[in-house]
């Protein structure tokens, strides 16, 4: 006998079959509502608010979205505050533009970030640092952190594009 005919099937009884055939329609239709959900939810966001690139950004602007892989992870830092201890701790973020520093508050301040990861964020409030002579984006109670969409995914350079963007050798 060949191989084949020496394994054994498991032939589930025909009402599981059934039942399982129900099950992946309906999680095809789960899907199909899904992906219906999430244009209504991206044509909101497009109404709400103004996607920009990073060499956009300027002090005081509100409503906007800036995406960027993080390029840079700064060590968490406490402060001082009336009701007790805060902490900070910035990143930085570039896209083909320029890069942004990304001030974290508290809770924020504790998300796990990687060198490469694309981020989006979604209305930050945008600063000039009088130290670093930048406008910073500062993430508020007011701003979302989300995964980019794969078509933003699709637009955004890699990690190693946008190191060789930045630091780019020149010759002494």
């Amino acid at each position: 006998l060949s191989a084949m005919a020496q394994i054994q099937f498991y032939k589930p009884p025909l009402h599981l079959q059934q039942q399982f055939a129900a099950f992946v329609e309906q999680t095809d239709k789960s899907k199909l509502t899904i992906q219906h959900s999430l244009a209504k939810l991206e044509t909101l966001e497009k109404a709400l608010y103004d996607k920009i690139s990073i060499d956009e950004v300027e002090e005081d602007e509100n409503d906007k979205i800036i995406i960027g892989r993080v390029i840079e992870i700064f060590e968490q830092r406490t402060f001082e505050r009336d009701d007790g201890e805060g902490l900070v701790r910035n990143i930085e973020i570039a896209d083909d533009t320029g890069s942004v520093v990304v001030v974290l508050w508290n809770d924020d301040a504790n998300k796990e970030f990687e060198l490469g990861q694309a981020i989006k964020l979604q209305n930050p409030r945008f600063r000039y640092n009088d130290r670093t002579n930048r406008v910073e984006a500062s993430v508020s109670s007011s701003t979302t952190i989300l995964e980019p969409s794969e078509s933003e995914l699709e637009k955004l350079p890699s990690l190693d594009e946008l190191m060789e963007m930045i630091f780019t050798q020149k010759s002494i």
